[in-house]
C-alpha cells in the first residue's frame, strides 16, 4: 500500500464515488441486539470498515494483526460529515448455488461530498478504494473511488 501513502493531501473535503453498492453498518447502539444499515455512507463507518477489513486481510494472508491506534482513528473519522449526495440505495441479489436461493445485496451507489476529513485518514480511504469496504466485498460490493473535493469558500 506504498502508494497510498506518498502524496499527501491537505484538503479537509472529498468526494466518495460508490461505484457498486456499498453497504455499511452503524456504530452498535447500546442496547440493540444487530447494527443498522446506513442508507448514505459516512467517512466515521467507512474508516471503521476499512480498519476491520485491513485487519482481517493482514490476519488471513500474513498470520499478523494489523497495528494501529484505533482510538485516534475513530476519532479523526467522527469529526468528518456528509455535506451532500447525489445517489440512492439499490436493491440488487445475488442467485446462490449451494442453498439455491436468492441473497440480497443492496446498497448505497452514487456520490457524497464530505467535510471535516483530516488530512492523517487520507492514506486509510486510499487504501480502502483498493481493498473495497462494507459487505460482500467478495462479489464486487464496496468499490470506491475517492478524491480530494474543494468546497465554495475554501481558501486554497
Amino acid at each position: 500500500f506504498g502508494p497510498c501513502f506518498t502524496k499527501p493531501v491537505y484538503s479537509s473535503a472529498a468526494t466518495l464515488h460508490c461505484m457498486t453498492p456499498m453497504c455499511l453498518k452503524e456504530k452498535k447502539v447500546e442496547g440493540e441486539k444487530h447494527r443498522r444499515d446506513l442508507k448514505t455512507p459516512t467517512i466515521e463507518a467507512l474508516v471503521r470498515e476499512v480498519r476491520s477489513r485491513i485487519w482481517l486481510l493482514s490476519k488471513s494472508h500474513e498470520n499478523r494483526e494489523w497495528k494501529h491506534n484505533s482510538v485516534g482513528i475513530d476519532e479523526l473519522a467522527r469529526q468528518a460529515r456528509n455535506l451532500a449526495r447525489n445517489g440512492e440505495w439499490e436493491d440488487r441479489s445475488r442467485h446462490s448455488t449451494r442453498t439455491d436461493q436468492s441473497m440480497p445485496m443492496g446498497g448505497f451507489v452514487g456520490k457524497i461530498l464530505c467535510k471535516g476529513i483530516d488530512p492523517a485518514l487520507w492514506p486509510l480511504l486510499r487504501i480502502g478504494a483498493e481493498i473495497h469496504a462494507g459487505r460482500f466485498t467478495v462479489w464486487g460490493n464496496g468499490w470506491y473511488r475517492i478524491q480530494p473535493a474543494r468546497l465554495s469558500g475554501d481558501a486554497r
